[in-house]
């Protein structure tokens, strides 16, 4: 038999099939280890991509009813519940402590009484009063008419919702731009009016903020509005 060389055996043919297989594991091995380096370079654990969804929202003002006060308007003859840190604003437009309704007119005006508006917890004003006519230029004979006067009358306005006297009202939510040249806050405004004893009865909110979209005080709004109570007559 004739004697081989050492480099024909390195020669030495191999089995097709054999062959086939060993090609085709190298492609698989080689596909799987592209897979694999891709789902490293694109995957995201469980917690940085819940992170990664995370929305920064404003803290919702505090609403702490417990601690409110009750002032009452003996001429209007109706109560309300307010925040601690609020007071009536007088004839003056200066914070008294005195009586709620120094005009006699059934009117109450609020502030929040804070050395400055950086120590405000609620940053907003709020005025009761026996007449719609301030604002609309109307009265109304019931919730619905109370409404509409005030949608037609702010025509930019969004209605939202108040449970007063038990009953579901809709107010107009009313934002005004930054004047020119002044601070950058937005006017938002907030008026509810309807129907007490077969008369109108309006209150008002109104605050200055530089996102007019924010609606954290209404938690607020409308624990001081299910507050309101009124003599029987």
């Amino acid at each position: 038999m004739k004697k081989q060389t050492f480099i024909t055996k390195l020669h030495k043919p191999v089995h097709p099939v054999l062959s086939i297989a060993a090609v085709g594991g190298v492609i698989a091995i080689g596909a799987l280890l592209i897979l694999l380096l891709q789902n490293a370079r694109t995957s995201v654990s469980p917690s940085n991509q819940y992170q990664a969804q995370v929305v920064p929202t404003a803290t919702p003002t505090p609403v702490d009813t417990p601690t409110w006060k009750t002032w009452t308007d003996w001429k209007g003859g109706y109560s309300v519940k307010l925040p601690k840190t609020f007071s009536p604003v007088g004839l003056n437009k200066a914070f008294t402590d005195g009586d709620p309704d120094p005009s006699g007119t059934g009117a109450m005006h609020f502030g929040e009484n804070v050395k400055s508006s950086k120590d405000a917890v609620y940053g907003f004003s709020v005025e009761f009063t026996p007449d719609t006519t301030y604002h609309t230029g109307k009265q109304c004979a019931s919730d619905e008419e109370c409404y509409m006067n005030n949608f037609k009358f702010h025509s930019n306005g969004k209605t939202v919702h108040a449970t007063i006297l038990g009953r579901d009202i809709k107010g107009i939510k009313v934002t005004f731009p930054p004047v020119v040249g002044g601070p950058p806050n937005y006017f938002v405004n907030y008026y509810f009016d309807f129907i007490v004893h077969d008369k109108p009865f309006s209150v008002y909110f109104h605050y200055g903020d530089i996102n007019p979209n924010s609606t954290q005080k209404e938690p607020v709004f409308r624990a001081i509005l299910s507050s309101l109570s009124f003599a029987t007559q």
